[in-house]
């Protein structure tokens, strides 16, 4: 379950960049008041040039080719340069930002289809090479923000850097999303979409010719929450600088699959980081008879990144409500914090609905336990002041960026649940607006797939229970108020572990005790533990 190539790169991304000694000139009420002499000078001991010339000494840039590792190491300081000029406003920065943004364009690469990537060894399996979403998205991401900050927010800069934002609008459009689309890797299930994982790879070096190798591992699986998600802030951002609507559709709902994941517990939330959601995800030899394991991400970088996704979604006005941010919020200062802002710390956050979870988890140097999830500082002083008391003193430039850029920028605007891309009072859409449904503990996943059953063609119903329980799985009205069938009742095992506790059952909308066709229409699967609640996931069965 821990064996995740990922993490390692997290790991070093951290020591990559270290900059000259130095300390920032800020008096203490200075990020909420700062002068403009203090704007000035609060990056002096930061050089620009030798900020991109340490970013550009990384070893990733070595070799000729690039791949998912270079991504992920490369996209590092990529913000770095924006959130330096927005906080000092030296046009230095931009200017390096600008350079190092050309490098990571000139290291694209022409797939076998005619399509650009960064390609090159496969994360989880070296003896191929090929591209990747997440790779794609983050680089992309940072490349449009940039983009964005021209053509957008500060159209002056258009003369200088315009034509070269626009070009990376374009890419990003061919040669993320309609590759992306091409290659017929988003998936749709009733109103909910997902990316899963390509299955084309070609020999190291090989750009002409690659093959179907559904044996490499992760081929055709769907992409866990955060990739995905990637992949929506891509759509979101490529939304506001043109704003076609297709893209904010696609971001819609990818976040609608995330928030059909979501469970609620009491005011909290808590989510795995991955959940099937095709039938490639299924295999009957692999334990549990799924591909993946299922459970929150061990690492707390995981979570952390995902709900700042689900901010920017929830600023855009699609599909999460002021609820469920709150409720988000709760989860990290109500159950992950211990309360103590002088010595704060986190536990993860299924640290209430997975026996065994204790807040006295040990980190190991492995980024282990909770942390606080800064993306929710724009809703809650309280995030802002443990953002502080957690930061200290930084020990690197990229830190004395990311602190200048918080205190004279992002924590200027009072903190409230008002949307920054979307009207006051934006209505959100069933069934998005209804999610999550239910409040429970033991049940940790709740899913039917596909969610829109053929009358006849089986759809997998499928359960993770974290404990031993005595479940029901009932067919319900679609507002949930009536019992129609009963498709299980019984004892069941259930385990805390990624790869075990999952019951699985089938259904094809015929009641299983009449043998009669039910009505084409709106209807909920409902999961019940007598005692603990009820988990519903919401179907549609079509004639």
């Amino acid at each position: 379950m821990h064996d995740d190539p990922i993490r390692h790169i997290y790991r070093s991304l951290f020591h990559s960049i270290r900059g000259r000694a130095g300390a920032l000139c800020l008096a203490a009420a200075f990020p909420f008041a700062a002068s403009a002499a203090e704007e000035a000078a609060v990056l002096s001991g930061v050089d620009p040039e030798a900020f991109y010339e340490a970013g550009m000494q990384n070893p990733v840039w070595e070799p000729a080719y690039t791949g998912e590792s270079f991504a992920w190491h490369a996209r590092f300081p990529m913000d770095a340069f924006l959130e330096a000029y927005r906080a000092s406003g030296e046009r230095a920065w931009l200017e390096y930002g600008f350079r190092y943004y050309e490098n990571i364009v000139d290291r694209l690469q022409e797939g076998p289809d005619g399509y650009k990537g960064w390609i090159g060894p496969y994360i989880y399996d070296n003896s191929v090479w090929c591209d990747v979403h997440v790779g794609d998205a983050i680089l992309f991401d940072a490349l449009l923000r940039f983009s964005e900050l021209v053509l957008v927010d500060e159209p002056e800069l258009a003369d200088e850097y315009g034509a070269a934002a626009e070009r990376y609008v374009s890419l990003a459009r061919e040669h993320l999303f309609e590759k992306w689309e091409t290659r017929a890797t988003f998936i749709k299930d009733g109103p909910f979409g997902a990316y899963v994982s390509w299955n084309r790879y070609g020999d190291p070096g090989n750009l002409e010719e690659w093959t179907e190798r559904p044996e490499i591992r992760n081929s055709d699986l769907s992409l866990p929450l955060n990739k995905n998600m990637d992949m929506a802030s891509v759509a979101l951002r490529i939304h506001r600088i043109i704003g076609d609507p297709w893209y904010r559709e696609r971001a819609e709902m990818i976040h609608g699959y995330v928030k059909s994941r979501i469970q609620r517990h009491g005011e909290s939330y808590v989510w795995n980081y991955w959940e099937p959601f095709w039938e490639r995800d299924f295999d009957p030899d692999t334990p549990g008879g799924l591909r993946h394991w299922v459970q929150v991400h061990p690492y707390r970088n995981y979570q952390a990144g995902e709900v700042g996704k689900i901010v920017q979604a929830y600023h855009h006005g699609i599909v999460y409500t002021e609820a469920d941010i709150r409720a988000i919020l709760h989860t990290n200062l109500g159950i992950m914090w211990n309360g103590d802002m002088e010595d704060p710390e986190f536990a993860n956050s299924n640290l209430e609905v997975d026996p065994g979870q204790t807040r006295d988890r040990e980190d190991d140097g492995r980024g282990l336990a909770g942390t606080l999830w800064t993306g929710l500082a724009d809703f809650s002083e309280t995030v802002r002041e443990l953002q502080r008391v957690r930061g200290g003193e930084p020990v690197s430039d990229r830190a004395r960026i990311s602190r200048a850029y918080r205190d004279i920028v992002s924590h200027r605007r009072p903190a409230s649940f008002e949307r920054r891309h979307a009207s006051a009072g934006v209505a959100i859409p069933e069934p998005y607006a209804q999610l999550p449904m239910g409040d429970v503990a033991s049940v940790r996943m709740a899913i039917v797939l596909p969610m829109e059953i053929e009358r006849g063609t089986e759809s997998t119903v499928i359960g993770k229970l974290n404990q031993n329980v005595e479940l029901e799985v009932a067919l319900y009205d679609g507002a949930g108020s009536r019992k129609l069938a009963t498709l299980f009742s019984g004892a069941v095992d259930g385990d805390t572990g990624g790869r075990s506790g999952f019951h699985r059952l089938a259904f094809d909308g015929i009641h299983p005790e009449t043998g009669e066709a039910i009505a084409a229409g709106s209807y909920r699967v409902r999961w019940t533990v007598p005692g603990d609640g009820y988990r519903e996931y919401p179907v549609t069965i079509r004639k």
